[in-house]
């Protein structure tokens, strides 16, 4: 049994195809899909691939279908595939990677309908399904739960009103240096980049036109 390290991604797994029988629609790719699809990451430009276990690189070329390939062999028992990389990894076969270790940046080269990553685990040679054994591995992103998310956007909203952690930009301080006191009096001062509410910007215009 092999037991993972790593995910294959530098995001969260989010699964874009299983392994099995399915119909992609797509002239050319396989029917029996012998691993995952891996979604990119939405919020960068760039996902990249990461070595799941470490082991040594045994191949690394282009195939029509699969485009752009990594293969990693982690023992006598097991390998991990990795295919449609953006570009050729830059590492050659015989490199010694670890866990967590780039590999590639995600592409769509080959047959493919989109950027992501197609990966797969070989065990003897014959492809078995990887889910199960990235499952357990958990990136910065997918643990937290619900209710810790909620708690964290109350506690950044509530700093915010608060105005804690807040102090004037460098381009105020340029703006207005040696004016520190005739500003004080427009406001209080304590949270200078707190959100104001109605009644401090009447206030402020008060004070401003001296009403």
């Amino acid at each position: 049994m092999i037991v993972f390290n790593s995910l294959p991604v530098s995001s969260s797994l989010r699964v874009t195809s299983k392994f099995g029988i399915r119909n992609t629609g797509i002239k050319g790719a396989s029917r029996k899909h012998l691993g995952i699809d891996v979604g990119k990451d939405r919020n960068k430009d760039k996902t990249y691939i990461l070595a799941v276990k470490s082991g040594t690189i045994l191949l690394n070329s282009f195939n029509r279908i699969r485009g752009w390939m990594v293969v990693i062999k982690h023992n006598e028992k097991y390998s991990t595939l990795y295919q449609h990389l953006a570009v050729q990894s830059p590492l050659p076969v015989g490199t010694k990677v670890e866990a967590g270790d780039i590999i590639g940046v995600m592409g769509s080269t080959g047959t493919s309908s989109g950027v992501h990553l197609h990966f797969e685990l070989h065990e003897n040679g014959k492809a078995v399904v990887p889910l199960p054994f990235l499952q357990n591995i958990e990136s910065e992103e997918t643990a937290m739960t619900e209710s810790e998310i909620k708690d964290l956007v109350k506690e950044t909203i509530k700093e915010i009103l608060d105005g804690k952690n807040t102090k004037n930009s460098a381009w105020f301080k340029k703006e207005f240096a040696g004016k520190e006191d005739e500003i004080a009096k427009l406001t209080d001062g304590k949270r200078p980049q707190g959100y104001a509410t109605r009644e401090e910007v009447s206030a402020i215009v008060a004070r401003a036109l001296k009403i």
